[in-house]
């Protein structure tokens, strides 16, 4: 019975692990297209006072 909860209780734990990793590779993707952007706009910046 015990080992039941146990692994019912790490079925939990994964899937908040999981969840947690899912949100995490999200984020990572916003940022990195964030970052993306940032550095377009800087190119645009420096190419127009270039001209």
């Amino acid at each position: 019975m015990n080992t039941d909860r146990a692994i019912f209780k790490l079925d939990s734990v994964k899937k908040k692990l999981n969840d947690a990793r899912s949100q995490a590779k999200k984020y990572s993707k916003d940022l990195t297209d964030e970052f993306g952007d940032v550095v377009k706009l800087q190119t645009l910046y420096n190419y127009f006072n270039w001209l």
